[in-house]
Formats: C-alpha cells, structure tokens, sequence
C-alpha cells in the first residue's frame, strides 16, 4: 500500500477520470477474501490521502505498526436473544493467561454487573468458566 508522498505522487499521474475504487486498487487499497471476492479498502485509503495531505492525525492503528486491521473493541457486551453473552477475541487477548485451557470464574457484582477472575491453576485443563450464583 502506497503511502505519503508517494501515494500523492501516484494519484497525481492517473487520468482525471479514474474512479475513487480504481484509485484505491491501484495504490494497493486492496484486499482478497477467503472466498476469493476482492475487498477495496476505501476508508484506509481516504485516511492514507488525508494523512499524506497533513490533513489528519495520525491514528493508533498507523502509529503502531500493527496491520491486524479488525474493529476496535467498546467494551459493551450485548445479551443475545438465545441469552448468551459472546466476548471476542479482542477482550480475551486482554485477559490475564488467555491461553487455551485457562478458567475464570464469572463473579456477578453487586450492582449487576460481571467480572471475570482468574481461577488458581488446577491439574485438569478445561475450557469452561464457572458461574457463581448469588441469591
């Protein structure tokens, strides 16, 4: 992907009349879907313009170096209509020994709210959490 002064210098030699998603695919904007769908990365692009413009800060994303791209996480959790709660694996990374295996006990507070504590390693290595109800 094309960025910077290069990235202006290339839109700046390409017809008048090229698309927004040409330009995009040209600069390398572009990505290949495990289906085989080709996937323009239009808004990395416009921010990539902006940026090399001075236009827009920098974000945490391009100053980080990760390219994992993926959504950032807001820290709400949503009650499915099956009654489950489903975390990510952006917020599992985040807890202490995520690793396969790893038990939490899910600590209900008492303003409703959830924690999830790490359980002392134990000699059998299963998935599953423990709920503690309070009545």
């Amino acid at each position: 992907m094309l960025k910077g002064a290069t990235l202006l210098d290339h839109i700046k030699r390409q017809p008048s009349t090229t698309t927004r998603e040409d330009l995009a695919r040209s600069a390398g904007y572009v990505t290949t879907t495990k289906t085989g769908t080709e996937r323009i990365n239009t808004t990395r692009f416009f921010e990539a313009l902006l940026e090399a413009k001075g236009e827009l800060p920098p974000s945490e994303r391009s100053t980080t170096g990760s390219s994992s791209g993926g959504p950032t996480p807001s820290y709400i959790a949503t009650v499915h209509g099956n009654g489950q709660i489903v975390l990510g694996k952006c917020y599992v990374s985040q807890l202490v020994n995520p690793n396969p295996g790893a038990e939490y006990d899910i600590v209900i507070q008492p303003d409703g709210g959830l924690s999830l504590n790490p359980r002392p390693n134990t000699d059998d290595a299963t998935t599953t959490a423990t709920a503690t109800d309070e009545d």
